[in-house]
């Protein structure tokens, strides 16, 4: 009995453990396929693009759903080697259309930055085999012919992909031909053949402002390659209207840009378009209250010029994040006012005394140095405005400060042109007199 029980209690404390054993085991197992899962996501983020890409088998049957999306976002990055924009904020669409091929079904990720109006686009679209084409183009008109297309080939003697511009200037292929005149591109396009899921990949940026072609529609097309590597007229071909979704592209120090360009925006309206075209009011109407006009003048001029300077640093935070040639009218201007509200700023630390003979001078100087600040400033902003698609409000509240500003300029030169009319000559007015009263933004 004793053996007995001992042999039994040594076989229930190995069968205790044997079951611990299999929950270990299961656990284990477990773990294993978690471990396999995170590094089959942190491959298909950061192994090389046939690795990624065969992570990637059916993800066009998914379409845009979340996972298909993610999938072909990321292998599409990772294809095209470093892309010069993030696709993150990218807008999927699904085109399928019917067809026996295989070849007819492509997404399109893209985004039109309301900023820069530049459009990011990347595009998968299934390539059956080597030595045939597939093609994204751009027609004002839903046509093809007098439209512009990026082409990506695969010859059959060449495993390399290449994505070239090509104008289709009729239906037959003799006159589609390579053309770098329609498409304004920011970044030039990039291709990848993804070999094994046959699917080609190709990204680019292009600013259609710039641009020749109107982006009205895209077109996809695809079909063979002569066996010199040109064009073949088109196996299939399909035309939707153009589905780009205004918005910010990149990462999320970018996305920032609508609202820092909206505040940028408001302190050039609060600085130049209302303090300091007030302040040159008071210099130049309000002399008969001396000495407040001059201290009010003083007041409205160093608060303006704070709004410009706070505006100078919104603005050089922007041209960081924003390069496109399309802004350098803008800063130009920007930087060329503002070195006008520095002489200005200077001017009052070398401002003759009433009496002294370089006061007049200085008066001239300092009238048309603030004219002319203003009145560029007003075409700047309004040309700031019309870049950035400035929020509505903005526009409106802007026009309405000038209107206002303007009437009362109009009003104020007519009393003043009336006062003028009862005097008999100009002798009636002390020097001095008629300095103030002619005098835009001058000094006390």
């Amino acid at each position: 009995m004793g053996t007995s029980a001992a042999v039994g209690g040594t076989g229930s404390r190995w069968n205790n453990i044997t079951i611990a054993d299999q929950g270990l085991h299961e656990l284990l197992m477990m773990f294993a396929a978690l471990l396999v899962v995170l590094i089959s996501s942190h491959h298909l983020l950061l192994l090389p693009h046939t690795a990624a890409a065969a992570t990637t088998t059916g993800y066009m049957d998914q379409g845009c759903g979340t996972s298909g999306a993610v999938l072909a976002a990321s292998a599409a990055t990772v294809a095209i080697n470093t892309l010069n924009f993030s696709t993150s904020n990218l807008t999927c669409i699904d085109k399928m259309w019917p067809s026996s091929s295989p070849d007819n079904h492509f997404l399109l990720w893209s985004q039109h930055d309301n900023i820069t109006n530049v459009v990011s686009i990347v595009v998968a679209m299934p390539l059956a085999s080597p030595g045939r084409w597939a093609a994204l183009g751009f027609s004002k008109d839903s046509y093809m012919i007098g439209s512009t297309a990026v082409v990506a080939r695969l010859t059959t003697n060449s495993p390399t992909a290449t994505a070239t511009e090509y104008f289709l200037k009729d239906k037959i292929p003799n006159q589609v031909f390579p053309d770098r005149t329609g498409l304004s591109f920011v970044m030039a396009p990039k291709s990848h053949y993804d070999a094994q899921n046959k699917i080609m990949y190709m990204a680019f940026q292009v600013n259609f402002m710039k641009s020749v072609v109107s982006p009205n529609y895209l077109l996809y097309a695809y079909g063979p390659l002569a066996s010199d590597g040109s064009l073949q007229i088109h196996d299939s071909h399909y035309a939707f209207p153009s589905p780009f979704v205004a918005g910010v592209s990149g990462d999320t120090p970018l996305a920032s840009r609508p609202q820092l360009a909206n505040v940028h925006g408001a302190i050039q309206v609060i600085g130049w378009g209302l303090l300091l075209p007030i302040g040159a009011l008071l210099a130049r109407y309000c002399r008969a209250w001396d000495p407040i006009w001059f201290y009010l003048h003083v007041t409205f001029q160093i608060i303006g010029f704070m709004f410009v300077i706070a505006g100078i640093g919104t603005g050089l935070v922007l041209s960081q994040r924003v390069r496109p040639s399309r802004f350098y009218t803008h800063r130009g201007l920007g930087i060329t006012i503002f070195f006008l509200a520095c002489l200005q700023v200077l001017a009052l630390l070398f401002r003759p005394k009433k009496d002294a003979k370089l006061r007049q001078f200085w008066n001239w100087y300092h009238e048309s140095v603030g004219r002319i600040a203003l009145i560029l400033a007003v075409g700047n902003i309004f040309l700031g405005m019309h870049m950035a698609d400035a929020q509505h409000s903005l526009r409106v509240g802007y026009a309405i400060i000038l209107t206002l500003e303007l009437l009362a300029t109009l009003v104020l030169e007519f009393m003043v042109w009336l006062q003028w009319k009862k005097l008999s000559t100009w002798d009636a007015f002390a020097p001095e007199t008629k300095s103030d009263l002619f005098t835009f933004a001058g000094g006390a």
